[in-house]
């Protein structure tokens, strides 16, 4: 016990828990803020619904009566052509309550248009937008909503306590909690060696066992103090600024093996608990056994967080590693819904490996120390040679042996190589997937359309129908005249794709386009069996703006001679027509993300995956502590005050060290993707086709000269130009987050309390400038973080700033920069200057005694 309060005391010193609770409640101020200030839309939210299911039964009932007019219509149709009416009047009153605000009797109003669509779909009718399931569940919520007397919610914002308790739980309890928890006490044990205290602890009469435990069990106390605050802020906003109450019965539907179990919130919230508590016991007992073998913070969480990455992505990857008996289980996005023997399956195995781990650190804790036997002799530099020179040189060189001699730069680049590789076999096998899938499916398109025997039916039918109907002969004989000009044209888009396939194998791309260029003329009512039918149509919810620019860029592609990628023929933007139906969306973007394994487009594929944060973070890491890196127990900042150095000079040669280190160190790993690439494949196409957005605004100025869509303008830019705007941006960046944190770490005394206030101030700033600043947001320099989307006008586009561009962010970053610099070199100059007058006046009081 008295183990336990020694290391409890000890995170309290380092001020942890205080970052902690801050973390957690600047999260929950933010997520319930960004909630309530949209509370006022829950109406048009709640119409929105309806106005989907009101569009599908239009639709629908379009059809049956389109059939009813041809004499078409089967009794089982007339069936669903009467409940479609009866559905499309339940919606009416459903309508009325909301616009009247009249929550409390939806549920009731909901369940008539429940029942009207269960009856339809048992006499085999077809609603896509609530099937299945997905209409069980739905049911059965209901149900349970009129039986406990409950109202409906807005589930998408929610500021109720017990729905937003389980948005901020959805969101502190998984990836981002562990992350806080991770960074906060992932180096428990090695900071103890960092400051050889754990010598000290040798000297003591403890057990190994007991000084793991103790470990263990304040980082046990630790998370209690995390899960429970996040769960007392969860209901304690809501209950402070709004009229909700706490309704610990609010449904919550459980879906496994097509069966849907309804259970009360506050149960699926101790499931949740639960299932983060053990999987936080496994992180925790991980971070005891690594750190058996590593004598460093850095070291450690870097190998950490390297070990779960990797884990979490081969679990992403492999279905069959998708088990509750995984300690990952918890924290992968395609896992099942949480059910109770799932959570007991999980609970058990998780605890036991974590058992496993904890003895496991406990039997290998004497290799810790071994480890460090020896620290003390190191080869001298240069033979032990001396060099003169500037100082600002020398200083420079100081830092960078500094960093050398602590290997942490060489740990660093060794795991980004090992990243890189693994991240580039991984891309190298799905590209060549997707390409053959892509080929495959137009060889079945050949096969398909040109067989005649697959679309002769419908003629021979109508011919039949011709001739018993006399009364309706010229009808039918034009529909015959429209399906002969069908099979006419499925022949000539057979023998397109052919000819398409055969050039593509020859590497002649002019045909292959041509292809690519009548799919995307097809959507756009050009071309093909639209226009032969003359059959208005929606675009397939792509939008209008993405089908002419899949048009504009399979004629750029042509023109240039540029090799083609795959899959898809359209390309996703941002402007398309699918509203609120984000799955759809996002199959949307799968299906038509191209993907590619040369140098060029390896890397484009880093950026759009936002992979530069990664080596961006490391480096951030590792140089941007500034001087506080030279305090805490070492002090190694008094050492150097005795030397005829100023501490702004330190200041300065820590700063242009950090500059060059990291970006020789990043234009290093950008070229490694590129030869890569360029090695195992090909270099790429420099004139591969970016596409560039440009706000609402903007298109519609006399400014304007370029190409427009929906008054929405747009261009292409060369994959190589989008590279290098990219690449200076990128590095940019990484100077202003440097700049800061040095800049802070004169202010602050230890890395910790650098890094969580640039952290802070940095997603403040970017939330703040997006959201809240948007007319001004290309003076801030938080908007530029979100690179990749700065370069191709997306951002500008949905801010509906064009200011917001890299010329702009380039100059504002640098100034920002160089503005921190400055104030930094400012702020030692004057605290240096209050040093000597301080001496001079103690040196002249001794004298006159």
């Amino acid at each position: 016990m008295k183990l336990l309060k020694f290391e409890l005391k000890k995170l309290w010193k380092q001020k942890k828990f205080y970052w902690l609770l801050f973390i957690i409640f600047i999260s929950s101020v933010g997520l319930f803020y960004t909630n309530y200030s949209v509370y006022e839309e829950k109406q048009k939210r709640a119409i929105e619904i309806t106005d989907m299911y009101l569009e599908e039964i239009n639709g629908i009932r379009h059809g049956l009566e389109e059939l009813r007019r041809q004499d078409a219509l089967s009794p089982i149709q007339e069936q669903q052509l009467e409940i479609i009416i009866e559905m499309n009047g339940s919606l009416l009153p459903w309508r009325y309550a909301i616009n009247q605000e009249n929550w409390e009797r939806i549920p009731q109003l909901q369940s008539t248009f429940l029942q009207l669509l269960q009856e339809y779909v048992s006499h085999d009718g077809e609603f896509p937008l609530l099937q299945g399931i997905e209409l069980e569940s739905a049911i059965q919520k209901n149900e349970w909503l009129i039986e406990h007397q409950l109202s409906y919610e807005d589930e998408i914002f929610p500021v109720s306590p017990h729905l937003f308790v389980l948005e901020n739980t959805s969101f502190l309890f998984g990836i981002i909690g562990l992350s806080v928890l991770l960074l906060l006490l992932g180096n428990i044990v090695t900071i103890e060696k960092e400051q050889h205290t754990i010598f000290t602890l040798k000297t003591q009469p403890v057990r190994k066992w007991e000084q793991t435990l103790s470990k263990f069990g304040s980082l046990l106390f630790v998370h209690i103090i995390f899960v429970s605050t996040a769960l007392l802020l969860g209901i304690l906003f809501p209950l402070l600024f709004t009229n909700y109450k706490l309704e610990l019965a609010y449904p919550m539907p459980l879906i496994s093996d097509n069966e849907v179990t309804i259970i009360p919130i506050y149960i699926f919230l101790i499931y949740r608990v639960i299932m983060f508590t053990f999987a936080s016991w496994f992180v925790f007992s991980l971070i005891l056994f690594i750190s058996n073998w590593l004598k460093d913070s850095f070291t450690t969480l870097m190998s950490i967080a390297v070990i779960l990455g990797i884990a979490l992505v081969v679990t992403e990857y492999f279905p069959m590693l998708l088990s509750p008996f995984n300690p990952l289980y918890y924290f992968s996005s395609s896992r099942g819904e949480l059910v109770q023997n799932s959570i007991v399956a999980y609970s058990i195995s998780t605890g036991i490996v974590t058992c496993f781990l904890l003895f496991f650190s406990i039997i290998f804790q004497e290799k810790a120390l071994g480890s460090q036997q020896g620290d003390g002799m190191k080869k001298p530099f240069r033979k032990g040679e001396t060099i003169s020179g500037n100082k600002l040189r020398n200083i420079f060189v100081f830092e960078w042996r500094k960093l050398v001699r602590r290997k942490l730069f060489i740990q660093m680049n060794v795991v980004l190589l090992l990243l890189l590789f693994a991240g580039y076999y991984l891309l190298a096998q799905q590209s060549i997937q997707k390409e053959r899938t892509f080929i495959q499916n137009i060889e079945q398109s050949i096969e398909f359309f040109g067989n005649e025997e697959n679309h002769i039916a419908p003629l021979n039918h109508y011919k039949e129908m011709a001739e018993t109907q006399e009364e309706h002969r010229e009808f039918y004989e034009g529909l015959i005249a429209l399906e002969e000009m069908k099979i006419e044209y499925f022949q000539e888009y057979s023998m397109l794709m052919e000819d398409a396939l055969d050039r593509y194998v020859n590497n002649n791309w002019d045909k292959f386009y041509e292809y690519l260029l009548h799919e995307n003329r097809v959507r756009n009512q050009e071309e093909g069996i639209y226009e032969i039918s003359q059959i208005s149509h929606d675009y397939d919810f792509a939008g209008r703006f993405t089908v002419e620019v899949s048009i504009e860029e399979k004629l750029w592609l042509m023109e240039n001679n540029v090799r083609p990628l795959f899959p898809g023929t359209l390309i996703p933007t941002i402007h398309h027509y699918f509203g609120k139906n984000q799955e759809g969306y996002e199959y949307f973007v799968e299906q038509n993300t191209k993907v590619d394994h040369s140098g060029l487009y390896s890397l484009y594929l880093l950026f759009q995956n936002h992979g530069q944060l990664a080596p961006i973070f490391l480096l951030l890491f590792l140089l941007g502590g500034g001087i506080a890196t030279e305090r805490g127990k070492k002090r190694t900042l008094s050492l150097l005050k005795t030397l005829p150095i100023a501490e702004k000079q330190i200041y300065i040669g820590k700063l242009l060290h950090s500059i060059v280190v990291s970006t020789l160190n990043l234009l290093g790993v950008f070229a490694v993707i590129v030869l890569m690439g360029a090695v195992f494949n090909r270099l790429g196409d420099w004139y591969y086709p970016i596409l560039k957005y440009h706000s609402f605004s903007y298109t519609n100025s006399n400014k304007f000269t370029g190409s427009s869509v929906e008054g929405y303008g747009y261009e292409f830019l060369p994959l190589g130009e989008y590279l290098l705007h990219t690449i200076t941006l990128t590095i940019l960046v990484l100077l202003f987050l440097l700049t800061f944190t040095i800049l802070l770490s004169t202010l602050f005394k230890n890395t910790l309390s650098v890094f969580a206030t640039a952290g802070m101030i940095f997603i403040s700033g970017y939330v703040l400038t997006n959201h809240f600043l948007t007319e001004k947001a290309h003076f801030s320099p938080f908007v530029y973080f979100n690179i990749p989307k700065i370069t191709n006008g997306e951002v500008a586009t949905i801010l509906d700033n064009e200011k917001v561009n890299v010329i702009s962010g380039s100059v504002v970053l640098f100034l920002t920069s160089s503005t921190f610099a400055l104030i930094g070199y400012y702020l030692l100059w004057r605290k240096n200057k209050i040093d000597r007058l301080e001496v001079k006046e103690r040196s002249t009081v001794n004298k006159s005694f």
